[in-house]
């Protein structure tokens, strides 16, 4: 059992914290080759976004401080929604406790006047993944119609330089076998025209097999190969001064193993997990349109298991699925008992 001390206990259960990363919209306008998703045409309900609200509203004299991460699809194909969502965020919280919004996007329909919008309303932090520079990038990042996207988003990133308002970009670097010198020239074109601006940011990632369809045809790198390519390019980073620690940041604890984060979906649907969408066991409870969070205490505290088993922290999934395919391994076996 973990110590009473131990940072990453008191994080996951501290009450007066609450994070939201909300699923703004299941659709997406790219079509990354490695991608895990399946994409509807749906985004949040005003039901949905009434819940949040309301929540907020609620929770405002017991809270400290609230998280809320917009993911997708794309989530900036709902950024009526973000922004309405968030300004009221920033109402509530004002006076009364800390409040972070951030969005993981494509950047594609990142443009000035709608980046101003989010900051204003108080989406400060963009989480933004390129995959080298725009030879490699384009073969994998690819937009609805199968045509490159790079051009579109470096010019809606590099823009963002003109703006004088506070933010921070942080830009994913996506590593595998075919993209390393790519991957090198695109660090030098980010450090030419980020180097001296203390909102840009920029941190080394490999690219996972997370049980998506294209799986079986994504090569990636073995642990030493990413571990080595990750050491290079955070040496550099951390030279021009554009290095983000991700791992600091985290702690080593994902988010899906804090009894504090849920996962809103588009119909108020809670989840645990970004990964697991369309898994059962990753639903563990309801926002209703009033904002009451309605748990399945049993299915969250599932989640929780890292307390037991300290080795899951930093991927709380993977346990779960280990335990739940050993209940289904054990009812397989009843049910064949003659």
């Amino acid at each position: 059992m973990l110590s009473g001390n131990d940072g990453k206990l008191v994080r996951a259960l501290d009450g007066r914290a609450l994070r939201l990363i909300v699923v703004a919209s299941d659709w997406c306008n790219f079509r990354c080759t490695y991608c895990y998703e399946d994409f509807h045409p749906r985004n949040l309900t005003p039901e949905t976004v009434a819940g949040i609200k309301n929540l907020v509203s609620a929770r405002k004299d017991s809270l400290d401080s609230l998280q809320v991460s917009w993911f997708g699809g794309e989530p900036l194909i709902a950024s009526e929604s973000m922004i309405e969502v968030s300004e009221h965020c920033s109402r509530v919280a004002a006076g009364r406790f800390a409040y972070t919004g951030s969005v993981t996007t494509n950047a594609s329909l990142l443009t000035l006047p709608l980046a101003t919008r989010l900051i204003r309303s108080g989406v400060k932090n963009f989480h933004i993944t390129f995959d080298g520079d725009s030879d490699a990038h384009n073969l994998v990042r690819k937009d609805y119609h199968g045509r490159g996207s790079f051009d579109t988003v470096w010019t809606n990133v590099s823009s963002l330089r003109t703006l004088d308002d506070l933010f921070a970009v942080i830009l994913r670097l996506h590593l595998s076998p075919s993209n390393t010198e790519s991957m090198k020239r695109f660090c030098a074109r980010i450090e030419t025209a980020f180097m001296g601006d203390p909102r840009f940011f920029a941190y080394a990632k490999g690219l996972k097999h997370l049980g998506g369809k294209n799986d079986d045809r994504m090569a990636v790198l073995t642990d030493e190969e990413e571990r080595d390519a990750i050491e290079a390019i955070h040496a550099r980073l951390l030279k021009s001064d554009l290095l983000f620690d991700a791992y600091a940041a985290e702690d080593g604890l994902c988010y899906a193993g804090m009894a504090n984060s849920f996962v809103v979906r588009w119909n108020g649907d809670l989840q645990k997990c970004t990964v697991a969408l369309d898994s059962d066991f990753n639903t563990v409870g309801r926002l209703r349109e009033d904002g009451r969070m309605e748990i399945d205490q049993a299915k969250a505290q599932a989640w929780l298991g890292w307390l037991q088993q300290p080795e899951e922290a930093e991927c709380p999934l993977a346990g779960v699925r280990k335990r739940e395919a050993s209940k289904h391994k054990a009812i397989a076996i009843v049910l064949a008992e003659p």
